[in-house]
C-alpha cells in the first residue's frame, strides 16, 4: 500500500477524484447501487493501470502469513457476530429476501459484488487516498462515502449497518491488507445480516 509521497498538486487531484467518484457519481447515476459500483470499479481499475500497473500494492497479492492472520481475525469477528445474532436477533434463513432469484443472487452474486466493493472501498481507496487522509482517515472516509446511496434513498437502518460494517472491514484491511480476506469476511457478514431480515435492502434499486 506504500507509495511515493505525493506533492501538493497530486494531493489536490486525489481530493477532486475522491469527491467526484465517491460523492458526485452516485448522484449522477441517481443512487442506483449496482450501476454506481460498476462505474466506480471501472474507474478504479483504469486509474490503477494509469498510475501504477503494479497492483500488488492494493492487496490482490498478499503474503501468506497476512492472509492467514486476516482470515482468523475475520472469521472470529463474523463468528461472534453470528452467535450474537442467533442468540439475540432470532436469525433465520427464512428471513432472507423472498424469491429463488434473490436468494440465488445473495448466495452466488454477492461474493462477486463483495470483491468489487473491497477493491473500490478498501484496496484502491487506501492506496489512492491514504496520503490525503492518513492513519484512520481513509477508513472513516470510506465508510462515510459508502452510505451516500442508502442515506439518499432513506434507508437509514441499512446505512447504519453498512457504515459500521465498512469501518470494521477497513480496520481488518489495515492490519491484514488482503482483498481476498476482507471480501470473504464481507460476504459472510452480509449473509448473517440477511438472516436477520435486512437482506431486502441489498436489492433495493440495484436492478
Amino acid at each position: 500500500m506504500r507509495r511515493k509521497a505525493l506533492n501538493a498538486a497530486q494531493l489536490a487531484l486525489a481530493a477532486v477524484e475522491l469527491v467526484a467518484v465517491y460523492g458526485v457519481l452516485p448522484v449522477v447515476l441517481r443512487y442506483h447501487g449496482l450501476a454506481t459500483l460498476i462505474a466506480q470499479t471501472t474507474i478504479a481499475i483504469l486509474m490503477t493501470l494509469l498510475l501504477d500497473p503494479g497492483i500488488a500494492s492494493i492487496g490482490l497479492k498478499t503474503k501468506r502469513a497476512a492472509i492467514y492472520r486476516g482470515l482468523l481475525i475475520g472469521l472470529l469477528a463474523v463468528g461472534v457476530f453470528a452467535v450474537g445474532a442467533l442468540l439475540l436477533g432470532n436469525a433465520s434463513y427464512n428471513r432472507w429476501p423472498s424469491g429463488g432469484g434473490q436468494r440465488a443472487a445473495l448466495w452466488l452474486g454477492y461474493p462477486l459484488a463483495a470483491v468489487a466493493m473491497e477493491f473500490v472501498y478498501r484496496g484502491y481507496f487506501a492506496w489512492r487516498f491514504s496520503q490525503l487522509l492518513p492513519k484512520w482517515g481513509w477508513i472513516i472516509a470510506g465508510a462515510l462515502v459508502a452510505v451516500i446511496v442508502p442515506v439518499m434513498l432513506g434507508q437509514y437502518v441499512w446505512a447504519l449497518i453498512l457504515g459500521l460494517g465498512f469501518l470494521g472491514l477497513g480496520t481488518l484491511y489495515r492490519y491484514a491488507p488482503s482483498l481476498w480476506v476482507v471480501a470473504i469476511t464481507h460476504t459472510l457478514a452480509a449473509w448473517v445480516v440477511a438472516s436477520l431480515g435486512y437482506g431486502a435492502f441489498l436489492f433495493h434499486r440495484i436492478s
